[in-house]
């Protein structure tokens, strides 16, 4: 029927514009079964818009089009009002030099980033749905080999595994700026955690023959949000396996000093430009193609240096281009 682009849409709507979180991820949920039943499931349609009624096929999609920028829209207009009403809340007075001045540049700053995510919603979250819809309507329509099928898989299963990855961090995102997921501290075993995330990217390592080495004390126990510590440790793994060539290695370790816990993400990938690392420190996005052709978006790593923050860390990166990239986050250590 040519409603693609409005699932696209309902995903926008409910995570910008739905409160609890709960009633978000289900909306959202409800979204995608819709869509993969439609586009997935019932696929063999006996009547086809897009041959029956061409014209009427463009409009459902121009259609759908409008409403996602007008959604869009709507998101950015109503940022600078909640930023005034806050800060006239906070001052209990007309709005001073000052208040307006720290609105203006947090008004700037919030913008610029949903512009970013916008982009990534309307250009990176639709790419893998519609390589998945391909690959089944080619199945469909040509009756393809058993072969052919299977050289087409691993594209798609690739596309599917960065799509769940920014799935999460979108989510993520949202949840941190409505300011729903407050830093909940507890004992965390470190060796435990880095063996939970090792064995969650187990098989993308295992794509691009990637080792991993784990190396911690079974005595390491750090006092933070142990969720936030699961996505950073995830994003950084992630990210050194999709910059490291195939057959490399990744060390994975963390040692204790004093009050504090060290954790590295060590690799042997292609390193990081100075002019890029600069980029990175001031929180800028940064991102660039992976060494098997992965996309990335820089969403993950702002989450990471958010969410170290938040547990009173601190990241430090060193990294030579051609030799590889260590990226050791600090955080307390329980008592």
């Amino acid at each position: 029927m040519g409603i693609e682009l409005s699932f696209i849409l309902y995903g926008i709507l409910s995570v910008f514009f739905i409160q609890d979180i709960s009633q978000m991820l289900f909306a959202l949920g409800l979204t995608m079964v819709s869509y993969f039943v439609l586009a997935v499931l019932c696929k063999d349609y006996r009547y086809q818009l897009a041959t029956a009624n061409v014209w009427f096929y463009f409009f459902n999609q121009a259609l759908a089009i409008v409403f996602i920028f007008y959604g869009l829209f709507l998101i950015k207009k109503r940022t600078p009002a909640t930023s005034k009403a806050s800060c006239s809340r906070k001052r209990r007075s007309p709005p001073t030099a000052s208040c307006s001045s720290s609105r203006q540049t947090s008004s700037t700053r919030l913008n610029g980033f949903k512009n970013r995510l916008f982009s990534i919603i309307a250009h990176d979250l639709k790419s893998p749905i519609y390589a998945l819809r391909n690959l089944f309507r080619n199945m469909q329509q040509y009756d393809l080999p058993a072969e052919e099928i299977k050289g087409m898989v691993p594209e798609v299963v690739n596309e599917l595994t960065y799509t769940t990855s920014l799935m999460e961090n979108l989510l993520t995102w949202a949840r941190s700026q409505m300011q729903t997921d407050a830093v909940k501290p507890q004992m965390i075993d470190v060796f435990g955690l880095m063996e939970d995330v090792s064995r969650l990217l187990r098989l993308q390592a295992d794509a691009k023959k990637i080792t991993m080495k784990l190396e911690a004390g079974d005595e390491i126990i750090a006092f933070a949000d142990k969720d936030m510590v699961h996505l950073i440790l995830r994003n950084l793994l992630s990210n050194a396996i999709k910059y490291t060539p195939d057959e490399g290695s990744i060390d994975i370790g963390a040692r204790i000093s004093g009050s504090w816990i060290h954790l590295h993400v060590k690799d042997t990938g292609m390193g990081i430009p100075p002019d890029a690392l600069e980029k990175i420190q001031l929180s800028n996005f940064y991102t660039t193609k992976g060494t098997a052709g992965e996309s990335g978006t820089g969403l993950g790593l702002m989450l990471c240096k958010e969410f170290i923050n938040r547990n009173h860390g601190t990241l430090q990166i060193d990294s030579t281009p051609g030799k590889g990239s260590t990226f050791t986050v600090t955080l307390p250590a329980a008592e």
